[in-house]
């Protein structure tokens, strides 16, 4: 076991015997190694990107990690048997627990960084030039749109490693701002 312990697993289950310690190491080491697996990081690059030292010198694993793998942990005890189609993510809130925490896999270059980058600056443009003549006090949709185009635009500008942000998401939102400059503008006609 590498951050759990079998007091934490007890307390999290409320189990109070010792009988089934041996088990409960065994589980411990499995949600470990499955959490490890969804992060897809292993354990040192897990303690040398988020460990915390605290005053005695030990380090501490973030509490979403520790506690996604307690919810693993209490599932395989609890649940001794398959189940039926359920996937673990979806019944104990997995992904909202280790999101933060992933490394994504392959590569993200500057060509697609910058991609991204050209496309919102795009947009800035389209709306500069179909907007010239609109107060921003008095449209708070378009206001709202050129705070978005420059967030996003420097959330591109400082994405260096894919494992400290969320690459799919940013995707997502800047997509959406395209989308919904598009349908400002269809508003404008």
């Amino acid at each position: 076991m590498k951050w759990l312990s079998i007091d934490y697993i007890k307390q999290h289950s409320r189990i109070d015997f010792d009988c089934e310690n041996q088990l409960l190491e065994l589980y411990a080491d499995a949600a470990e190694q499955a959490v490890m697996k969804l992060l897809n990081r292993d354990y040192d690059d897990i303690v040398e990107t988020f460990g915390i030292v605290d005053k005695d010198a030990e380090v501490l694993i973030p509490a979403p990690i520790i506690n996604a793998s307690l919810l693993v942990c209490d599932h395989l005890y609890n649940h001794r048997a398959p189940q039926e189609s359920v996937q673990m993510h979806d019944v104990m809130g997995l992904a909202f627990l280790l999101k933060p925490y992933m490394r994504l896999s392959g590569t993200f270059g500057d060509d697609q960084r910058n991609g991204y980058i050209t496309r919102l600056a795009q947009q800035r443009q389209l709306l500069d030039y179909k907007c010239a003549n609109i107060d921003l006090r008095n449209d708070p949709t378009l206001a709202d749109l050129y705070g978005r185009i420059a967030t996003y635009t420097n959330w591109w500008l400082q994405f260096n490693d894919p494992s400290h942000l969320i690459l799919a998401d940013m995707k997502m939102q800047t997509e959406k701002l395209e989308a919904d400059v598009e349908e400002y503008l269809k508003t404008l006609n």
